[in-house]
């Protein structure tokens, strides 16, 4: 099955991709976001569209597409626990030493590792998520199309 994802830089964008036909959004957090222009979101505001999607049948990936530190990853691992609470769809990242954390330290939240993110749409099959190790994905997504292997 392919999943229209679209970007959400706040909870009023996610809603309007909700009611525009979007499967599903893709979204930042206030830290740990490559997208510092957008408002993003906090645990809060994840939490109250968390509800949202899930009324409407809706999926919510977060993003944390940035290279962290060791002391950012240890100020993302609470992070990370509330996100298994919100029960998220998935998380996209771009780090892999993360997604190695995250694979052992929080296999029920899905990991994507994306190769390249931006403001477009991204379209997202099953299928088209080879395995880079065990517990994640990979999603390659071109500015001028959408991926659609």
């Amino acid at each position: 099955m392919i999943e229209l994802t679209l970007p959400a830089g706040s909870y009023d964008a996610a809603i309007e991709a909700f009611n525009n036909g979007a499967d599903g959004v893709y979204l930042g957090l206030k830290e740990f976001s490559a997208r510092k222009s957008a408002q993003n979101f906090s645990l809060d505001e994840l939490a109250r569209l968390k509800t949202a999607a899930l009324i409407q049948g809706k999926t919510v990936y977060v993003t944390v597409n940035t290279i962290l530190q060791d002391e950012e990853i240890e100020r993302l691992i609470p992070t990370l626990r509330r996100l298994v609470l919100l029960d998220i769809n998935g998380i996209i990242v771009q780090d892999l030493g993360l997604a190695r954390i995250i694979s052992k330290e929080f296999p029920s939240i899905p990991c994507t590792r994306a190769h390249s993110l931006s403001s477009t749409a991204l379209t997202v099959s099953d299928s088209s998520l080879p395995s880079d190790s065990p517990g994640s994905s990979s999603l390659v997504n071109s500015p001028s199309k959408r991926s659609e292997r």
